[in-house]
């Protein structure tokens, strides 16, 4: 009985046969394919899968193939020669799967190619098919090494490749490797088997064992499947999640508000946006440490999470900064009354160890359609409501106001533009002549910055300045007009000074002297030509840290000066504690000097408490001759003001130092040759 005839009397056993060698074929090559690109743990973990369909399927098709000869296999036989088969299925895919850039996929594919044949040869063996090793390279011989052959070219193609197309070559060559050698090794003609019992329970026990594995391949790839669709769910919810409150961030903030806006009925309802912060958040922060402020967030989170109604949101955007939105309210009472319950949340005190720490919050609102139709505008109308309600006296609930808020929202474009000013160099440092009141000889000049914004033209330091100590932007600002004027001193007379204002919040830091000593050493000025102007505000605040920042600069040469002395705290004890160089009278007390006894008599005690102490008085706003005149009377030694020249840019300063040494020249230094002319 010949290999065909065996088929068609056993037609079922052959549609399994093919059935198994080709489903098994494709599972192995797709799965090597996936698992080579895992890790080394998930790979081992794959690796016994693909042994148990690689080397159940090459077994069960061999089986039945043996089967179709009419031979009977003893249970003993079947299970050995399943257990060998997976034994060396499991040896080449180690092999195959451990290192991609080597011939180690082609040398892992020949033993799983070398493994079936040794099982098939097994299999017939104990079937009393009798088959002999060939001796001589003859067609059985050629079968072998062609079955090894495409057995490395498949894994070759099922690791080294990742298509579809190349895992259809792959899975034919293994489902060839298996048709060849269960044909061509097969005798075509056999004797009578004499067959062991259990014949008719092969077919059945093997297909109950594919289907199960089979079934498990299945499984597995569903695991698969739903794995990496969990993993895209938890990345996308990852997204819109704050990972320590698990409450919505600002981008699902955003994705609400404007989901609200295009289903909401403009005419009908409304929609209210609202931010708030915790008051006393940092200070309970500080006080008790980073895992009491976490604790703070969850616990209010969780409470405003269970507190959440129909059409009700919440959402932590930043920090201690959170947002809530209302849908679906028709009067503004709704909004009151769903911000007087977060309100009321927020208040409810948390425990902390052995600690109860009250927590407290003000509420700016903003009502879409109302003051906007965009979702950015919503929000930050809502954050600049919450920053008026910060300075309100009651905890009502702010609304956004145009009208009202127009100032805080020019302020905030204002800081965008101050960010942009810095970085475009759009500042420019104007300079005031000073003069000696005796020898009216100019002797230096105020540094004072201007900023020249491209759309607004000049604007005012008493409205950036402000801004910039708020944003810490005046770090990098102070820094630079330092830097420059040293720089533009450099240029002039090594006679003349220049003075520059230093704010309360450079003098706080304590990286201002080496920014002096930097400047100082870049110009090649000596210090002693670099004069410092501080407010006596500036160092009441942290009197120590100041005065030892202070001292440090006084060290590197410069001098000192007190900035608008009369219109502070004016304390005379703190000329005991540091000795300034130089004190500027406020041009207040100069503008009414000769009409107002109380501010003749101001300027009188300032010039007599610097002349015992060895310290120069400076007047400001110094705008004609009668002010000069009674300025030389009580002894004043310096004066600036429009009387002398209004601030000029350096290319001015550079004329009326050329116009000054000329006037020198000609011997006529007691006159006031500078005058630039009146306001």
């Amino acid at each position: 009985m010949d290999f065909l005839t065996s088929a068609a009397h056993h037609p079922s056993s052959l549609l399994l046969a093919v059935i198994f060698a080709t489903v098994g074929s494709f599972l192995t090559v797709d799965l090597v394919s996936r698992v080579h690109r895992c890790n080394s743990i998930s790979r081992l973990n794959w690796l016994f899968i693909v042994a148990i369909i690689c080397g159940t399927s090459s077994w069960a098709t061999q089986v039945l193939v043996v089967q179709l000869n009419g031979a009977a296999l003893v249970p003993s036989a079947l299970i050995g020669s399943l257990l060998a088969n997976l034994a060396l299925t499991t040896v080449g895919l180690a092999v195959a799967l451990r290192r991609s850039r080597s011939i180690q996929p082609e040398v892992g594919g020949a033993i799983i190619g070398f493994s079936n044949i040794v099982c098939f040869n097994l299999l017939m063996k104990v079937a009393g098919l009798g088959v002999e090793l060939p001796t001589s390279f003859d067609g059985v011989a050629l079968a072998y090494l062609a079955c090894v052959c495409m057995s490395a070219g498949a894994f070759s193609v099922a690791v080294r490749t990742d298509r579809r197309s190349t895992r259809v070559v792959g899975s034919s060559l293994l489902i060839a490797m298996l048709g060849t050698l269960t044909h061509i090794a097969l005798p075509l003609e056999v004797g009578v088997v004499v067959a062991s019992g259990g014949h008719d329970l092969v077919i059945p026990s093997v297909a109950i064992i594919m289907s199960a594995v089979f079934a498990t391949a299945l499984a597995t790839y569903n695991i698969e499947h739903q794995s990496r669709l969990d993993a895209i769910e938890a990345l996308r919810n990852y997204s819109v999640i704050d990972s320590l409150t698990g409450l919505s961030n600002r981008d699902a903030l955003k994705a609400h508000i404007s989901e609200l806006i295009e289903t909401t009925d403009r005419t009908t309802a409304k929609v209210a946006v609202m931010a708030f912060n915790l008051n006393r958040f940092r200070l309970v922060n500080d006080v008790h440490g980073s895992e009491a402020g976490d604790h703070i967030l969850k616990t209010v989170a969780g409470r405003l999470q269970a507190a959440l109604g129909p059409n009700e949101f919440v959402a932590r955007v930043s920090g201690d900064e959170f947002y809530a939105v209302k849908s679906g309210i028709h009067r503004k009472a709704d909004a009151v009354q769903f911000a007087n319950k977060m309100l009321e949340i927020v208040r409810e005190p948390i425990q902390w160890n052995s600690a109860k720490l009250d927590i407290t919050a003000r509420i700016g609102a903003a009502l879409f359609p109302n003051t906007s139709e965009r979702v950015d505008d919503l929000i930050s109308q809502a954050d600049i409501a919450m920053c008026r309600a910060q300075t309100a006296t009651d905890d009502e609930v702010i609304f956004f106001d145009p009208s009202v808020d127009k100032a805080k929202r020019d302020l905030n474009a204002l800081s965008i533009d101050l960010r942009k000013a810095i970085d475009d160099n759009e500042f420019e440092i104007y300079y005031q002549p000073q003069h000696s009141v005796t020898t009216r000889q100019l002797i230096g000049f105020e540094a004072l910055i201007r900023w020249n914004h491209p759309l607004r033209g000049m604007i005012s330091p008493a409205d950036f300045i402000p801004l910039a100590e708020k944003t810490g932007m005046i770090h990098e600002i102070g820094a630079w007009v330092i830097r420059e004027s040293c720089l533009q001193a450099s240029r002039w007379d090594e006679t003349i000074k220049v003075a520059v204002n230093v704010s309360a919040n450079q003098i706080m830091r304590n990286d201002l002297p080496e920014i002096v000593h930097d400047a100082i050493a870049r110009s090649g000025i000596d210090p002693r030509r670099l004069e410092l102007e501080i407010t006596e505000s500036g160092i009441v605040a942290d009197e120590r840290h100041a005065l030892a920042i202070l001292n440090r600069i006084k060290g590197l040469g410069c001098s000192i000066a007190m900035d608008d002395f009369g219109t502070g705290f004016s304390s005379l004890s703190t000329f005991k504690k540091f000795p300034f160089d130089k004190i500027k009278i406020d041009r207040a007390f100069i503008s009414d000097l000769a009409t107002s006894r109380q501010s003749n008599a101001i300027v009188n005690a300032t010039v007599g408490v610097g002349r015992p102490l060895n310290i120069k008085v400076l007047a400001e706003g110094v705008e004609d001759k009668e002010q000069l005149a009674i300025l030389t009377e009580i002894g004043c030694d310096e004066v600036q003001g429009f009387f002398f020249g209004r601030p000029v840019p350096a290319s001015e300063a550079d004329a009326l130092l050329r116009a000054a040494r000329l006037a020198q020249q000609g011997g006529t230094s007691n006159v006031v040759e500078f005058k630039i002319g009146g306001r």
